[in-house]
């Protein structure tokens, strides 16, 4: 059993001004992205475009002060930034059932254009506290035993606790004495778990007219798959060198929303939620086949009163090919003779059985049956 008892300390902290810029420079040398840091918050922007919002956290400080805490309350992260603007960073997933600390790949300097002066650029103006908990649905850094040893560390707090190994000096202003033995408060894993997950489709986009162009000099025949909706699936006669407009739909980007319940120390219960795009998939495939004549049955006995007593047709696959997705799907003429030969897979396109309900109104024009 122990008995703590702690008191606040005024602690007096030198902080110099804000507002620095910094670069995120990968393994290979190449700059990944740029770092403006001010007094409350830390803006990353990413040379592909993308933008993160930090602000600044100063329970997720290290206590040995060499990295200072930033929090991203939408992706519920947290990040330790250098805090003599050099070296790597340290990141924590507060989503994961067990977070834990990673460095990153790249390493942060100064931006080119500015030098820091001497001293420790980005004090925080505040030293973490000793005491265990949550925050934002996360933990905070914890002391766990056998972590500090003898030695003097930088401290807010000051008093004394009893344990069952003796006293331990905790804190004094403003720093404290630890003299190397007993133990500090355990460190709590927070448990973390998703209790729903629901997909938000986007607002439908405009559906898009596409004329498909039959490139070669025999007849095709397109069937259009919609891979979402089976009803949509039809099948589109093209005559050699004609074009059929069809009308396709479009989907936009849609949302993935899940929700987190986290645990606190306490007993009580966080809930949030963590929001992913989700780009849209595709959803038609092309699959072309080319109609031809395969056989004829002719009566040459005269019996018969019709010289031709049987036709058959047959769709050689000539290949499939998916339609982009989304809003890359544009209004447009496709050849769907020659997108089918490029696609190089007509070994996959079963062939067509001949349906002599719907023959063309004259199959043999041209076509001498004479012996």
């Amino acid at each position: 059993m122990r008995t703590i008892l702690l008191f606040p300390a005024i602690v007096f902290v030198a902080s110099v001004a804000f507002g620095q810029d910094f670069e995120a420079v990968q393994p290979n040398g190449q700059i990944a992205a740029k770092i403006a840091v001010s007094s409350g918050t830390m803006q990353i922007r990413m040379l592909n475009g993308q933008r993160f919002r930090y602000r600044r956290d100063r329970p997720f400080d290290t206590v040995d002060g060499r990295f200072v805490g930033y929090f991203h309350p939408t992706l519920n992260r947290v990040l330790r930034f250098p805090r003599s603007g050099n070296g790597f960073m340290m990141m924590a997933d507060l989503d994961d059932l067990r977070p834990f600390f990673r460095r990153s790949t790249m390493v942060v300097r100064p931006a080119r254009h500015q030098h820091l002066p001497p001293g420790p650029p980005l004090h925080p103006g505040h030293l973490p506290g000793f005491h265990p908990g949550f925050h934002h649905g996360g933990f905070v850094p914890i002391y766990t035993p056998g972590l500090l040893g003898a030695g003097i560390y930088p401290a807010p707090w000051f008093g004394y606790g009893y344990y069952t190994s003796g006293i331990n000096l905790i804190a004094s202003p403003p720093a404290a004495w630890h003299p190397g033995f007993g133990h500090l408060p355990g460190r709590f894993a927070p448990q973390s778990v998703i209790v729903d997950s629901r997909l938000v489709p986007g607002p439908p986009l405009e559906p898009v007219a596409i004329g498909l162009r039959n490139g070669s000099n025999s007849e095709l025949i397109v069937t259009i798959t919609d891979l979402r909706d089976g009803s949509g699936n039809r099948q589109v006669r093209i005559p050699a060198g004609e074009v059929v407009t069809e009308t396709f739909n479009r989907e936009s980007v849609a949302e993935k929303i899940d929700t987190y319940e986290t645990y606190r120390l306490d007993g009580s219960i966080d809930t949030h939620q963590v929001a992913v795009s989700i780009a849209p998939q595709r959803r038609y495939e092309l699959t072309v086949h080319q109609w031809r004549l395969q056989s004829i049955a002719i009566d040459r006995t005269g019996k018969s009163p019709n010289m031709i007593e049987d036709v058959n047709y047959q769709g050689k696959g000539l290949g499939r090919f998916p339609l982009p997705a989304g809003e890359q799907l544009r209004a447009g003429t496709i050849d769907v003779y020659r997108a089918a030969i490029r696609s190089e897979n007509a070994g996959a396109v079963a062939p067509l059985i001949d349906d002599s309900s719907d023959l063309p109104s004259d199959p043999f024009s041209g076509l001498d049956l004479r012996r």
